[in-house]
C-alpha cells in the first residue's frame, strides 16, 4: 500500500485528533492537579505521591507478568496456526480467551479455588470485602490468587491471543528457504529458535508490548482480586466526582502507555513494509503441526476459556436453587448490554468497511495510532472524558437544536464510547486484509479504469467481509465485558450487565453471579464461532465472485 497523499493525510490526522479529545476533556472535569500532588500538608502530598507510585509499579508488574504468561501461550500457538491452513472458525476459536469477559473468568477462577480450600478441609471462602478496602499489595492472606501474580496470570491467560494474532503471519514468512536450510541442517527446535522466532522478533515485540499495555490499564481483575492498582486510584477519584483529578492520577500511566503505543505503532509500520517487500503474508500449506504446540495451544484454550466457564457452571450446581433462578437475577442487565453492544459492533464494522472503500491503496498509520492510543489508556480515564463531553453538550443543548438533546436514546453516549475505545480492533483488521490482497486485483481494476472509490466497492470490500466480521464480533464480546465505561456512562436506569455483575462480586459470588458469568460467557462463544463459520463462508462468496469479475474482464 501507499503512503497517503497530503490532502488525505491531513483528513487522517483531524480524524485521529477528534478521536482523542476525550483524552483531552478528562482534565477538564471536577478536581485539579494540586488534588492529587499538592496539598497543605507537604507529609500528606509527599505520602499521597508515594501511594500513586507503588499503584503504578504494580499495574506495571502486572503488565510485565501477564506479558510473561501470553507470550508462554501464544508463540507456541502462533506457530502451530502457521502451520495450517487458516480458516475463519479455526481463528475464532483461537479468540475464545480474548472474548471471554474478565469478571467471568475471575468468577470461574475463583469458584475453582473455593473447591480447592473445601478439598483441602477449609470452609468456604465469603468474598464480600470492598475493594476500597482492600490492602495496597492485595489479600496475600486469602490465597495466592489475590495478588500481583495472581492477577496477572488471570489477565496473561486471557490475552495470549493477542501475541498469537500478532506472530503467525510472520512465521508463514519465516518458513521459507532459510527455514528449509536450517531444518535439513538440524533439529525442528534448532530451526525455529535459530530462523523462525528471529526473524519474527518485530512481531513478537509488538504483541508483548500490546498485552503488557492493556495488562497495565486493566480495572477489572485488579479490583475482583483486591490489588490496588493505578486504575483503581483513578476510578476512587471518579467515584468523588472529580473527573479532572481522576485524569491528573492517570497521566503517569498514560504518559507511559503513550510512549509504549508510539513505539508499537512504529513496530507495525516496519514489519509492514517487510511484509510488502515479501509479497504478505501467504496462505499456509496444510502440514502435520508440533504435538508440543497442539498440546500448549489446547492448554491455553482451557485455562483461558473452558476452566473458568466450568467453574461458573460448578458454581451454580453448587447452590441450593434452581438454574432457573440463578440464571434469572441478570437477565435484563444482560438485555440491555446486549442491545448496546450489537449497536457498537455494527457502527465499528461500518467504520472499517468505510475506511476500506475509502482508502483501498493508502495506509492509514495516524488512524491506527490514535486508536491504539485510545484502546490501551485506562477506560476510566477515556469515560471520564465522554462523561464531560456528554454534559457539555446537554448544558448548551438550546434553541432549534434542543430537540436533538431530548430524543438522543438512552444508553447512546455508553455505545459511542464502546465504539470509540475499540475502534482500533476494526481498523487494524481492514488494513491487514487490505495487506493481504493480491497487489494484481487493484492494479487490475486501476487499468480498468476504476476509481479508487470503485476499486474499494467492487475490489477490496467483497473480499473482505470476514474481517469486517471478525472485527464486528470481537467488537461486540469486547463491549460486553467491558467495565470502566460501562460503569461510567451507564444512563440511570439502564444497568449494564458488566457493571450488575461487578457489584454483585462485591457482595459475594452467589448463584446469581455464577449463572450471569455463564451466559455472558455462552453469549460471546456462540456470536464468535457463528461469525467464523459465517465469515469463512462470505470470504469464499467474496473470492468467487471476485474471480468472475476478473475472469469477464478478461
Amino acid at each position: 500500500m501507499r503512503r497517503p497523499s497530503t490532502r488525505v493525510g491531513i483528513v487522517h490526522a483531524v480524524l485521529a485528533a477528534t478521536m482523542l479529545v476525550p483524552l483531552a476533556l478528562s482534565f477538564s472535569g471536577g478536581g485539579s492537579f494540586a488534588d492529587v500532588y499538592l496539598t497543605t500538608d507537604p507529609g500528606a502530598a509527599t505520602s499521597r505521591r508515594m501511594l500513586l507510585f507503588e499503584a503504578l509499579a504494580r499495574s506495571s508488574w502486572i503488565g510485565l507478568g501477564a506479558c510473561a504468561v501470553a507470550l508462554a501461550f501464544g508463540i507456541p500457538a502462533a506457530w502451530l496456526l502457521s502451520r495450517r491452513k487458516r480458516t475463519l472458525f479455526f481463528l475464532a476459536l483461537c479468540a475464545l480467551p480474548l472474548a471471554l469477559a474478565p469478571s467471568v473468568a475471575v468468577s470461574g477462577w475463583l469458584e475453582w479455588w473455593s473447591v480447592a480450600m473445601r478439598g483441602l478441609g477449609g470452609a468456604r471462602p465469603e468474598l464480600t470485602s470492598a475493594f476500597r478496602q482492600m490492602p495496597a499489595g492485595g489479600m496475600t492472606g486469602m490465597g495466592p490468587l489475590f495478588s500481583i501474580p495472581g492477577v496477572a496470570l488471570v489477565l496473561g491467560l486471557g490475552l495470549w491471543p493477542i501475541v498469537a494474532f500478532e506472530l503467525w503471519p510472520a512465521f508463514i514468512r519465516a518458513r521459507g528457504d532459510a527455514y528449509e536450510s536450517a531444518l535439513l541442517a538440524g533439529s525442528p527446535a534448532k530451526a525455529f529458535f535459530r530462523v523462525a522466532l528471529p526473524m519474527a522478533r518485530g512481531e513478537l515485540a509488538a504483541g508483548a508490548l500490546l498485552v503488557f499495555l492493556l495488562a497495565a490499564s486493566d480495572f477489572t481483575v485488579s479490583s475482583l482480586l483486591l490489588v490496588r492498582t493505578l486504575p483503581i486510584e483513578v476510578h476512587d477519584y471518579l467515584s468523588l466526582g472529580k473527573a479532572g483529578s481522576a485524569a491528573w492520577a492517570a497521566l503517569p500511566l498514560v504518559l507511559l502507555i503513550g510512549t509504549a503505543a508510539a513505539l508499537l505503532s512504529r513496530v507495525h509500520a516496519r514489519d509492514a513494509q517487510a511484509s510488502e517487500h515479501t509479497g504478505g503474508a501467504r496462505e499456509a500449506q496444510v502440514t502435520s503441526g508440533s504435538r508440543w504446540g497442539a498440546a500448549i495451544l489446547a492448554l491455553g484454550l482451557g485455562m483461558g476459556f473452558v476452566f473458568p466457564l466450568a467453574g461458573c457452571v460448578v458454581g451454580v450446581m453448587d447452590s441450593a436453587v434452581s438454574w432457573s433462578h440463578a440464571f434469572k437475577a441478570g437477565l435484563e442487565p444482560l438485555g440491555v448490554s446486549l442491545r448496546l453492544s450489537i449497536a457498537a459492533a455494527i457502527v465499528a464494522m461500518l467504520l472499517a468497511a468505510a475506511r476500506i472503500v475509502l482508502w483501498p491503496n493508502m495506509r492509514a498509520r495516524t488512524l491506527n495510532v490514535a486508536g491504539l492510543l485510545v484502546l490501551v489508556v485506562p477506560g476510566t480515564f477515556l469515560a471520564s472524558g465522554l462523561l464531560n463531553l456528554g454534559t457539555g453538550l446537554a448544558m448548551h443543548a438550546s434553541g432549534p437544536f434542543e430537540w436533538v438533546a431530548q430524543a438522543m436514546p438512552a444508553g447512546m453516549l455508553m455505545a459511542f464510547g464502546y465504539v470509540l475505545r475499540f475502534v482500533y480492533i476494526p481498523m487494524r483488521l481492514a488494513e491487514e486484509g487490505l495487506r493481504t490482497l493480491d497487489p494484481a486485483t487493484l492494479e487490475t481494476a486501476e487499468l480498468a479504469g476504476q476509481s479508487g472509490l470503485m476499486q474499494g466497492l467492487g475490489v477490496a470490500l467483497p473480499q473482505l467481509w470476514g474481517h469486517l466480521l471478525a472485527a464486528e464480533m470481537l467488537v461486540f464480546v469486547l463491549a460486553l465485558g467491558d467495565l470502566p465505561v460501562s460503569d461510567t456512562l451507564a444512563p440511570p436506569g439502564a444497568v449494564p450487565v458488566s457493571v450488575w455483575l461487578f457489584q454483585q462480586q462485591h457482595l459475594g459470588y452467589t448463584e446469581a453471579v455464577f449463572g450471569l458469568s455463564l451466559l455472558v460467557g455462552a453469549a460471546a462463544a456462540a456470536g464468535l464461532l457463528g461469525s467464523g463459520l459465517l465469515g469463512t463462508a462470505l470470504r469464499k462468496l467474496g473470492t468467487r465472485r471476485w474471480d468472475a469479475w476478473a475472469g469477464g474482464g478478461a
